[in-house]
Order: structure tokens, then C-alpha cells, then sequence
């Protein structure tokens, strides 16, 4: 279908994105809007959309609903990016709108960004996955066993470092909330999330997690300055970073790339760019307020490889577990909180289009 098929996320803004509902219905190019009521029903009206023969599909609000968008349209789409029949369109309706920015796409005038959908220009990004163990399964030591068994000297490696008992642990910690068990038939139920700007490890996420929606909605972004003047005074465990390329590392928190902005139009990542196949990390490897707020200047402005207690490099491949498996350490993507460590991120290059 020629029409586009628009997401809007209500509730983006501060709720404000639910007064452009009339508006979005009466852009040029017959599109078809539909309008989310709650978690992840973004990516079920993405796959719905792609099922009924839509070939643009657009997430109007935020990086969160771009996120659920994309998870979408990619798990319903070939996986053979030159043949990919569906585009992803971007109407930045959102509080931060970090992947808007990044493809330089108008972020005052809705109309200005509805012409460059219109348009038909493409430009194939980079898509991140995280893959990780599913937080509602008590995992089987066999079937732990055989997500850690080796296939490469990359997961070699960090099979000597982790055993699968530690994976072990780590669940059955997680098993005394209230876990469902799976039964003898069922596989170690690994899960798989795309993302096309950011992922967190540690402190980003717990952030994230402290600040709740309405906190967001009363006072907006401003909002995450405040959880993080209360998350950074707990002390932080540590993790255990281990890529091929950079061997084993160790750190309190953790960010990863697949462009160069972080947190609105500021270049953490200076030397990403959506399209170059690789994750880029920042490793900060303590956890000291006063420091961690010295640090911002140079991160704000581009430059963190002037930062002593920093460490950015890029990779294709990595995982995180913590270095002591009691403690339960979130991760997010897009913004959005997802799950629990033990993660592996890879890359995928040049597998979404996207409308710019």
C-alpha cells in the first residue's frame, strides 16, 4: 500500500502528541494513523502494518516508540536488507528525540518532517541487537550450559572468565521472585531486541528506571537530572565487559553507540555514525559523583577520550555480565527499560531503511 501507516504515541510530550491526532489525519499522502494505549503495542500495529502490505511505516513521538516500531517491522520483514520492501519514517514527536537528531531530520515543523516522508529518499542504518536470557524462565543447568558453550575464541573466552554456573546463579537469584519455571522440553528462551541509537548498562538504566512517567510528565527531561542525583549515590557493582577486539575490561556503567548522540544533540559518541558497523562504548570504570559530573563537559563536547577514568573504543561484538552475579544490574535500549544482565550486543550493518 502506497498510503503511509502512522504510530502515534499519545502520550509522548508529556501527553501533548495526542493533540496532533486531527493533524496527522489531514497531511497530504492519505495516511493511515493509528494510536497506542499501552507497552509494546507499537510493534504489534508495526507487524499488523507490514502483514497488510504497508511499505512505510512511520513512529510518530518519541525514541522509545521508534524502538517498539522497528522491533516491528524487523521481525516481520526479510532478512536480506536489499530486499527489505519496508521503510521506516520518523515524525519527532517525543521529549528528546535523540534518532531524529541524528538523521538531521526537522524537529520544529511537523509538516517540514512529513515532506521528507513523502520524499521517498532512503538511507540504510545500522540495526543493534541485544540478546539475553528472558527474565521469566528458571533456566535448566544443561541448557545454560549450551547458550555459554563456546563457538568461537570470542565466546571462548568469555566461557573461562564466566562459567555457566555463574549464569546459573544468577537466575536462581531471579527464581525466588517469583519466576515461572519452564518445563523439561522447552530451550534456554534467549530474547532478541533491536535498537537504532543507544543502549545503557548500569547507571543509565537504573535512571531510567528510577523516573517514573508521571515524574517525566510533571517536570520533563529535567526530570532524569533528578534520578540521577539520587542513583549515583548508591555504590555501583561491577561489571565485566569482554569484546574480541579489546579483550576483557572492567567498569561501574556502561553506554553503547550505534550513532554518535546521547541524551539530545550531545556527541558522546564523536566517531559513530549509523551506518559504519560498529558499536561504539564508553567504559566510565568508577562510580565517584564528583567525578562523574566532571566528566560532563568533556562528553557533552565530543572529546571522551580526554577523560582519565573513561575509556571509548569501538567494536562489532560484545557481552556484559556482572562480576558478581547477586546483584541484578538493568539494561536499556532506546530509553526503554528491557531487562537484567547477562547481555551480548552484535551488529547488523545496514539492515533497516529509513525515510530522511
Amino acid at each position: 500500500m502506497d498510503s503511509p501507516f502512522v504510530i502515534l504515541n499519545p502520550a509522548a510530550r508529556s501527553g501533548r502528541a495526542g493533540n496532533f491526532v486531527e493533524v496527522l489525519q489531514e497531511l497530504p499522502g492519505n495516511p493511515v494513523v493509528r494510536f497506542t494505549t499501552r507497552p509494546r503495542e507499537a510493534e504489534e500495529l508495526a507487524r499488523e502494518a507490514v502483514a497488510q502490505g504497508y511499505k512505510k511505516i512511520v513512529a510518530a513521538g518519541g525514541d522509545g516508540l521508534i524502538n517498539e516500531v522497528v522491533n516491528g517491522i524487523v521481525s516481520s520483514s526479510p532478512v536480506d536488507r536489499l530486499d527489505q520492501p519496508v521503510a521506516l519514517g520518523v515524525l519527532p514527536l517525543g521529549t528528546m528525540n535523540v534518532f531524529a537528531s541524528e538523521l538531521k531530520l526537522p524537529l520544529d515543523s511537523l509538516e517540514a518532517a512529513w515532506e521528507v516522508i513523502l520524499e521517498n529518499r532512503f538511507r540504510h542504518v545500522d540495526l543493534a541487537c541485544a540478546t539475553y536470557l528472558s527474565p521469566t524462565f528458571a533456566i535448566r543447568m544443561d541448557e545454560i550450559s549450551q547458550y555459554t558453550r563456546p563457538q568461537n575464541a570470542f565466546q571462548n573466552h568469555l566461557c573461562m572468565k564466566h562459567t555457566p554456573r555463574d549464569f546459573k546463579n544468577h537466575f536462581e537469584t531471579k527464581s525466588s521472585q517469583n519466576l515461572i519455571h519452564s518445563n523439561s522440553e522447552s530451550r534456554a528462551p534467549q530474547q532478541q531486541r533491536f535498537f537504532v541509537q543507544l543502549a545503557g548498562i548500569g547507571l543509565d538504566a537504573e535512571v531510567l528506571e528510577e523516573t517514573s512517567s508521571a515524574f517525566k510528565m510533571a517536570f520533563g527531561p529535567i526530570s532524569y537530572f533528578f534520578s540521577f542525583l539520587k542513583v549515583v549515590l548508591k555504590k555501583q557493582p561491577t561489571l565485566l565487559l569482554c569484546c574480541e577486539e579489546n579483550g576483557e575490561k572492567k567498569g561501574t556503567s556502561i553506554l553503547l553507540g550505534n550513532g554518535k548522540f546521547y541524551g539530545g544533540a550531545f556527541p558522546f559518541f564523536p566517531d559513530a555514525t549509523l551506518d559504519d558497523g560498529h558499536l561504539h562504548v564508553l567504559l566510565f570504570k568508577h562510580h565517584h559523583f564528583w567525578e562523574l559530573l566532571g566528566n560532563f563537559p568533556a562528553l557533552l563536547l565530543g572529546q571522551p577520550r580526554s577523560l582519565r577514568t573513561v575509556q571509548y573504543f569501538k567494536t562489532k561484538e560484545l557481552a556484559i555480565t556482572p562480576q558478581d552475579s547477586r546483584f541484578q544490574i538493568p539494561f536499556e535500549l532506546d530509553g526503554e527499560m528491557v531487562s537484567h544482565l547477562p547481555i551480548k550486543f552484535s551488529i547488523e550493518k545496514q539492515r533497516l531503511p529509513v525515510l530522511v
